[in-house]
């Protein structure tokens, strides 16, 4: 009762009369809040520029195509997408909320909210695991400094960084659901909502689902287990009932075109296609031996390497403390559990599909930081006091590796000219200023659609993918290319055949390219004299219908 009253009379009284090392203590901890908060504003900024900056890839063009023509056309049936479906309809519902101007700008805009979402969350989550500030800071760098985080997967218009985001807060609810030994099941229903969300972004994230339904039996563990099933396990399988029902839907409604796209593409054509002697040279990863030694190359290096370098050292802080009572404590924690089996289960599907693309490296990364976290929380006060050195040298190597490469872009936040959402609508104005003050609708044959769409053109449904599905059509039977609305190099003729383009736009894809090349040239399309603006694919060339 005496210190309270003290810190009590400390905290009223005004500095002037306040103790020396009371102030400074203070002054301290103001400096150190003011240096957090221009620190998190600076990696924003980072990352805004990071996103805003970035060249435009080609998983782009198949996300944001079946975004825009998303309930204008059956997805799957009849424009292909090799993912299950919340991204397009994530990317409709902004689009169409925002006039559907600026297109790629909005699109990219709306990665880096999901960028600020799953910085939140996860840092919430990290907090509520460790309530250290110095941990939450490192765990935080050790995200937004990993090279598959901030070299440009996770700056795309693509699944890669949502399903992360909304798994991140499908562990914080769940944080908050079940602490301090009771169950809250609201929160365990947005638990189960936003883990399945976030599978329905991308199916190799199930790995999220069983190690929170085994947990889901077993806390909080002040229950009975009639209690945890009733107030815990059935309100998160509701919820990830909800969460996934569009998955569900087009399950059931478009059953083959959906298992085809989502799975017999990955493991049959894409296979197939990136085997054959002309493309193998280009990839890695077609053998499990080559899968193995990427994902060798791409964990050890950078901040993952420190991740694991950490996690070696508390486990082996953990065992020579010979307190084996302590050590079963602290590895019963269901944090810790949980975060344990994701980055396992991650890192095993990492290596089922072939080839190999660094993106799928990613799932592993944020549940091994939290098992990281989970591992420094569970210490001593002595350990920890010991260790803060090592966690400050730590903190300090994660931004020499990563800091480059998350602040090469900074310098742009001063020029919007340099991002490539402007960059991108240029290149599609060129291109509608070529047909002239027409007004009525345009259709162009593109493996690029991402123009197309950008100038307020028309494309095909055959062609909405990109280039992705057209490359691998020649390998499928006519029968599935009509019932799944795929072309290919071989058919594609037959399709303009019926249905002429106003105009043809080639450059970006190469061989790919060559039979819409061909088609324009054999109905004496007319070509653009200037090259129609430049990506890091190439430089467009437009093709336009005679009489046009």
């Amino acid at each position: 009762m005496q210190s309270k009253s003290t810190d009590d009379a400390v905290v009223g009284m005004k500095p002037s009369l306040m103790p020396g090392d009371v102030i400074a203590n203070l002054r301290r901890k103001r400096l150190i809040g003011r240096c957090m908060i221009a620190g998190v504003a600076l990696v924003l900024l980072a990352l805004f520029t990071r996103v805003m900056s970035e060249p435009l890839r080609h998983d782009e063009h198949i996300a944001l195509a079946n975004g825009w023509l998303y309930g204008r056309f059956a997805l799957y049936r009849q424009i292909s997408y090799a993912h299950l479906p919340n991204l397009p309809i994530l990317l409709s519902l902004a689009l169409h909320a925002t006039g559907g101007a600026y297109k790629f700008l909005v699109a990219r805009l709306i990665t880096f909210i999901c960028w600020c979402a799953f910085l939140y969350a996860f840092s919430s989550v990290v907090w509520r695991i460790s309530k250290d500030t110095q941990t939450t800071a490192l765990a935080v760098l050790l995200i937004v400094t990993n090279s598959l985080f901030v070299e440009y997967e996770a700056m795309l218009i693509a699944v890669h960084l949502f399903p992360i985001c909304f798994a991140s807060f499908g562990f914080l609810f769940f944080i908050v659901a079940t602490e301090n030994g009771r169950a809250r099941p609201i929160f365990v229903f947005l638990a189960g909502l936003f883990l399945s969300i976030a599978v329905g972004f991308k199916a190799n994230y199930l790995v999220v689902v069983p190690p929170f339904a085994i947990a889901a039996f077993f806390v909080p563990q002040s229950l009975s287990l009639a209690q945890r099933i009733w107030r815990v396990v059935v309100p998160l399988a509701l919820g990830g009932v909800i969460g996934g029902l569009p998955t569900l839907y087009y399950f059931l409604n478009h059953t083959d075109a959906f298992l085809f796209d989502v799975l017999g593409y990955f493991l049959g054509p894409q296979r197939a296609y990136w085997s054959a002697p002309e493309n193998a040279a280009t990839v890695t990863g077609l053998n499990l031996t080559s899968r193995v030694l990427n994902g060798y190359r791409l964990w050890t290096a950078g901040s993952t390497l420190l991740i694991i370098v950490m996690i070696i050292y508390c486990c082996a802080e953990m065992v020579m403390s010979s307190n084996y009572a302590e050590i079963k404590r602290r590895l019963a924690s269901w944090p810790l559990l949980v975060s344990l089996a994701a980055a396992i289960l991650g890192i095993t599907v990492a290596f089922v599909i072939a080839p190999s693309f660094p993106q799928y490296f990613m799932p592993p990364i944020p549940f091994a930081v939290l098992l990281l976290v989970c591992l420094l929380a569970g210490r001593s006060d002595e350990q920890r006091r010991r260790s803060r050195p090592l966690l400050a040298t730590m903190t300090i190597a994660t931004a020499i590796l990563g800091g480059p490469t998350l602040f090469q872009d900074l310098p742009n936040i001063v020029k919007p000219s340099a991002w490539e959402g402007f960059g991108v609508h240029k290149i599609a104005m060129q291109i509608r200023g070529e047909f002239g003050p027409r007004r009525e609708k345009i259709r162009i044959a593109t493996l690029s659609p991402i123009y197309a769409l950008e100038s307020g053109l028309d494309l095909y449904p055959e062609l909405a993918s990109g280039g992705f599905y057209y490359r691998i059509g020649d390998l499928l039977s006519p029968a599935q290319r009509t019932a799944f609305g795929i072309t290919s190099p071989k058919t594609v003729g037959e399709l303009l055949e019926r249905e002429p383009p106003d105009g043809i736009l080639v450059g970006y894809e190469g061989v790919l390219d060559k039979p819409l090349v061909r088609f324009a040239v054999a109905h004496n399309y007319r070509r653009v004299e200037k090259l129609i603006g430049h990506d890091r694919y190439g430089a467009g060339v437009l093709f336009i219908k005679p009489g046009e």
